[in-house]
C-alpha cells in the first residue's frame, strides 16, 4: 500500500473518527510504499499491532499519480485507479485520452452487466470519463439506479473501464454512433445483459 500521511485521530465516534493530517513523514506521502504478511480475515485491524509486521516496500521518487499509460488497447481500469489518474491529472493519460474520441465500455463485477457509451467532442475520452469520476454515472440513469444511495463508493467497489475503439478528433460523429451501436450489438447491452436502453 501507498502512504497517505500521518494522521491525529481529533474525534472517536462509534462507526468512523475525525483526523487531522500531520506533518509527520509528509515528504513521503504518496511515495512510501509499505507491505506487511498480515492476511488475517477481520474486517478492521488494530494497525498498531501490525507495526513491527511493516516492511518497506519502496520509495518513489515522485508521489504516486496512478499507473503509467498502456496503450488504447491495454486499458482496463477500475474506478478507483481511474479516479487517481484524473485526480492528479496524470499527464500520459490525459494526452492520450484528450486527444481522441471513442467508444468504452464500463463493466460492473457485481451485477456481470456491460454499459457501452460513446465519448464525443472538445476534450474526449478524458473529459467524458471525468464526467463518471465526479458523478458515478456520467449522467446515465441507468447506471444511477444501479449506484443509488450507495454512490461513489458503488463505483469504487464494482466498476471498471475500458476503450473499446479510438478515432481522431476529426472523425464524423455518425461515424462513431455507427461504431457505438455495432459494439452495443456485439457485446448484447441491451436488455437484461447490460445497461443500455437505445
Amino acid at each position: 500500500m501507498v502512504v497517505g500521511g500521518v494522521f491525529r485521530v481529533l474525534e472517536r465516534f462509534p462507526d468512523a473518527y475525525r483526523v487531522r493530517l500531520t506533518d509527520e513523514a509528509k515528504s513521503l506521502i504518496g511515495r512510501l510504499k509499505i507491505g506487511t504478511p498480515y492476511r488475517g480475515r477481520t474486517t478492521r485491524s488494530k494497525l498498531e499491532e501490525r507495526y513491527d509486521d511493516f516492511v518497506v516496500v519502496e520509495i518513489l521518487r515522485e508521489p504516486y499519480a496512478g499507473t503509467p499509460f498502456p496503450g488504447y488497447a491495454w486499458i482496463d481500469l477500475s474506478f478507483a485507479e481511474l479516479e487517481t489518474i484524473v485526480g492528479n491529472e496524470r499527464p500520459d493519460w490525459k494526452v492520450a485520452l484528450k486527444n481522441i474520441i471513442g467508444i468504452y465500455a464500463i463493466a460492473d463485477t457485481r451485477l456481470e452487466r456491460i454499459y457501452v457509451g460513446a465519448a464525443f467532442g472538445e476534450g474526449g475520452v478524458w473529459s467524458r470519463w471525468g464526467a463518471y469520476v465526479s458523478s458515478g454515472d456520467g449522467g446515465n440513469v441507468e447506471l444511477a439506479q444501479v449506484i443509488g444511495g450507495q454512490g461513489l463508493a458503488y463505483c469504487r467497489n464494482h466498476f471498471r473501464f475500458t476503450l473499446l475503439e479510438s478515432f481522431l478528433q476529426n472523425t464524423p460523429d455518425d461515424v462513431v454512433a455507427a461504431r457505438e451501436a455495432h459494439w452495443k450489438h456485439v457485446l448484447r447491452t441491451r436488455g437484461s445483459r447490460g445497461f443500455n436502453k437505445n
